[in-house]
């Protein structure tokens, strides 16, 4: 009640609805402040500024520092799950708590410390995880003391039962090292875990950029625990090791929420476990931040003026190609205009876009959403992927109907985009009469600001005499501490547009080839990623290399 009071007096909250968050709160067996972050009205930081006025303890603000030495005698395990920090600050014993009322939890800390006196703070929950994820790193003293103290559990075994596993991987090694793993790979920005099993040794591997780079590796048989706390985070069956499982998991690393996509897939010598992250970052989505060149900027918003009609991107997977078309949903999302998106996995979250997520598994697949999709009356679609030809098809009538739609394809280039739609049984009438452009994207990497080297354009003149005419110098890899060695930091788009005009769907009617296609493509001023690219590797962003790694 005093609590409500307080928020009461500061207009957060109306003063005749104390006595009902108060019922809610008890029916629902948890504090009123939880139950009003979980209606959206206040955060945890005006919960913690309420408490402090209500309790007298100040609130700790900055990040919660390390001690330099382990703080004996409560472990890791007491502070875990008490959701405590202990910390020296101006050279006392501090403790930082969310829950001023936890009077158990504070007694036990002063027994601890019978003859030193302990300094309360108040601190939000993810400022005390954060803290403990650092301590546990500190005390398993980097990966090696990790692996070591798994080790020294001495009762691992590759074919434990399900009871076993279950409590294996709940024990503190276990969850220092799937912590530590997640969190290394949050910090360099990798855009997958990979987690393998070969047959002597459990290999740890992150995308970072686009590039698989090797970051541990520790023996087999620790294998099965770390897949099961996994499987556990996760919400999967820890019983089954047989069939590929997906699931996702929901977590906040250094006070970012951070969801991952999870993948199992069983081996010969184990499950391999692979977590796509897909960070909640409200990014900007905007062509410059995406590097894509003004040029195809241009042709794109052209094209998505069209009022109906089929747009699609091709590339693969990890491409980029969802990113652009939510940037073109950024410009087309307004209050008069109703978009539905259906996705697997809904990647970003848009605010007034309608997005679905696809659920195989109780009959929700692309074709089936979309079905349903054209009847909530949309002006613009988003189809994740065009798999089927049964999706393709449904699309197809969708555009024809006066529906933009927006999707994307795999396909080495723009033109066999209209190539792979043929494959799966689309008419040329069909596609001739309703694709109004098609884009093909890759990602490269950008070259590292501190240490790329310059080289003169001329040496390699004699082997691409026609790219390399607007460039006098160009900039080759090289690698410092800030990349990590590599040479590169960060990615950019390379594209090619090709909007469809009539001349065009003649010549898709009469069933070109898909060589002739591009033939006239370029003719009619086409860019290729080819040569978006070497313009990218004049301006010194990239490098030839890199180009020709991802364009063949």
């Amino acid at each position: 009640m005093r609590f409500l009071t307080i928020l009461a007096r500061k207009g957060v909250v109306p003063e005749a609805k104390i006595d009902d968050y108060v019922a809610k709160a008890a029916e629902l067996n948890i504090k009123t402040g939880e139950l009003l972050q979980r209606f959206g009205m206040i955060d945890e930081r005006v919960i913690m500024d309420v408490l402090s006025e209500q309790t007298g303890i100040p609130v700790y603000t900055e990040d919660i520092p390390l001690p330099e030495t382990a703080i004996a005698p409560l472990n890791l395990m007491f502070l875990r799950s008490n959701a405590l920090a202990l910390f020296y600050h101006e050279e006392a014993l501090n403790l930082a708590l969310c829950d001023p009322f936890d009077y158990d939890a504070r007694r036990q800390v002063a027994h601890a410390f019978p003859d030193q006196p302990v300094r309360l703070w108040l601190s939000t929950r993810d400022r005390i995880i954060d803290y403990l994820d650092r301590l546990d790193e500190q005390v398993g003293q980097g990966v090696e003391g990790m692996v070591e103290d798994i080790m020294d559990m001495d009762r691992l075994d590759v074919e434990v039962d399900t009871e076993k596993l279950l409590q294996f991987a709940s024990e503190a090694p276990i969850v220092r090292f799937v912590n530590s793993t997640i969190r290394r790979a949050v910090e360099m920005g990798a855009s997958d875990i990979h987690i393998e099993p070969f047959e002597k040794r459990l290999e740890v591997r992150f995308r970072v950029d686009g590039i698989l780079q090797n970051m541990q590796s520790a023996p087999q048989n620790i294998h099965p625990a770390i897949v099961t706390r996994i499987k556990i985070m996760a919400k999967l069956d820890i019983g089954e090791r047989r069939l590929a499982q997906d699931g996702r998991i929901k977590i906040r690393v250094a006070a970012n929420d951070i969801d991952f996509r999870v993948s199992t897939i069983p081996t010969m010598y184990g499950e391999s476990v692979v977590l796509r992250l897909l960070p909640k970052d409200n990014r900007s989505f905007d062509f410059a931040s995406l590097g894509i060149a003004e040029h195809n900027v241009s042709l794109l918003k052209g094209i998505i003026r069209h009022p109906y009609g089929m747009f699609l991107i091709s590339g693969p997977t990890g491409s980029g190609k969802t990113t652009t078309l939510y940037a073109l949903l950024k410009q087309l999302n307004q209050p008069d205009k109703k978009i539905i998106t259906i996705e697997d996995p809904i990647e970003y979250h848009v605010h007034g876009v309608n997005q679905i997520q696809v659920k195989p598994k109780i009959g929700l697949t692309f074709a089936s959403g979309l079905r349903h999709i054209v009847r909530q009356d949309p002006d613009i679609i988003l189809v994740g992927e065009i798999r089927d030809v049964e999706t393709a098809r449904i699309a197809i009538q969708s555009a024809l109907t006066g529906h933009l739609v927006l999707s994307t394809v795999h396909t080495n280039n723009a033109v066999t985009a209209i190539t792979r739609l043929l494959d799966m049984g689309i008419e040329d009438y069909l596609i001739a009469s309703t694709i109004i452009g098609i884009a093909a994207q890759r990602l490269v990497r950008l070259l590292c600001n501190h240490c790329k080297q310059a080289k003169p354009a001329g040496a390699y003149a004699k082997e691409f005499p026609r790219h390399l005419s607007a460039a006098d110098t160009i900039y080759r890899a090289t690698g410092c501490p800030t990349c990590n060695d590599l040479g590169y930091s960060g990615r950019t788009a390379i594209m090619e547009v090709l909007p469809i005009d009539d001349g065009f769907r003649q010549m898709v009617h009469a069933g070109v080839t898909a060589a002739k296609l591009e033939e006239n493509a370029v003719a009619r001023g086409m860019r290729t990623m080819l040569e978006d690219g070497w313009q990218k590797i004049a301006a010194g962003a990239t490098t030839i290399e890199e180009v020709t790694r991802v364009v063949s």
